[in-house]
């Protein structure tokens, strides 16, 4: 860690929201953008009731980095520097994993997203999509990658725990979870 780097520790309002949310999304961004909904970090929303269905997004700080493997990748790319990121857990109050790992948070906790872009092996590294696989949908020729998702949770300055949140394969289009040089 850098003498620049913040500290996010979760707050009770943190883990209280972590806990009810409707739906949960992670974010990374390389240009921060604070209130603006743009920002890295994880946002709860909570959708209200009938017949408005509002919906309140509360964010939760954590410091989030990118890593991208391969051969031939830019220094700056490779680590992240202009990478976007994105995943969601649609419903997290069905999620067993995600009431497990939510239940073992506590106030104080510094929490880290920790995106692993093109983590594959040699099957992954020669595919690509054909006719035969296409639905229609955008890819066609395209190789495919395999990113992951990784909540580390700190208590007391020492790593307590490393939860396995997500992956994704998928085309290497705008619908990755890591979109190494930036996009929507």
């Amino acid at each position: 860690m850098t003498a620049t780097e913040t500290i996010y520790s979760l707050t009770k309002n943190d883990v209280k929201a972590l806990r009810t949310a409707d739906r949960v999304c992670f974010d990374h961004f390389t240009v921060q953008k604070p209130n603006s909904g743009r920002q890295s970090g994880i946002r709860c929303i909570k959708v209200g009731s009938a017949p408005w269905r509002e919906e309140v997004t509360f964010y939760v700080n954590a410091k989030s980095s990118v890593y991208l493997h391969g051969d031939g990748i830019d220094y700056d790319v490779r680590n992240g520097k202009t990478a976007t990121c994105f995943d969601m857990i649609h419903s997290p109050q069905c999620s067993e994993e995600w009431k497990t790992i939510v239940s073992l948070l506590r106030e104080g906790d510094e929490i880290e997203l920790r995106w692993m872009g093109c983590d594959q092996n040699g099957y992954l590294n020669r595919a690509t999509v054909t006719d035969s696989d296409n639905d229609g949908s955008a890819g066609l020729g395209m190789k495919l990658c395999h990113d992951k998702l990784y909540l580390h949770v700190r208590r007391g300055g020492k790593r307590k725990y490393s939860f396995y949140l997500s992956d994704s394969v998928c085309p290497d289009n705008s619908a990755r979870m890591i979109r190494p040089y930036g996009g929507a």
